[in-house]
């Protein structure tokens, strides 16, 4: 598997749907984030780890802390025979629901969303 494409919307500091803040990592092993300090780079990071990790979200993961903030964050990877072989030998049961996901035969996406509990955000 490998990763095609990383997103984020109103996670922390960063803002203005998915396709604004997207990372195309076009076929490369290496990626470089690149900016002047405080717009986002760190947050990027913590992002992709938030998503793996299934971490539970703070008032400061939402943008300004806002109640009706929803963190969203988008995984697309390419899926090669392999990878699906793999799956299919050690997932048996579970092919079907993985399928569902597909959104061809060779890409998946994955999406993360988290809706912000007013009790979290304003402390109430």
């Amino acid at each position: 598997m490998k990763i095609i494409s990383f997103a984020v919307n109103n996670f922390r500091g960063i803002t203005g749907g998915l396709d604004k803040n997207r990372i195309y990592f076009n076929d490369s092993n290496t990626i470089f984030i690149l900016g002047q300090n405080n717009v986002g780079k760190s947050t990027f990071l913590l992002a992709y780890e938030f998503l793996y990790t299934n971490t539970t979200a703070t008032a400061n993961d939402f943008f300004q802390k806002s109640p009706d903030s929803k963190i969203e964050i988008e995984l697309e990877a390419g899926i090669d025979k392999v990878d699906l072989e793999y799956i299919k030998r050690s997932q048996e049961k579970k092919v079907e629901s993985f399928k569902k996901y597909l959104t061809s035969n060779s890409t998946i996406k994955i999406k993360r969303s988290i809706k912000a509990k007013k009790d979290i955000v304003t402390g109430k």
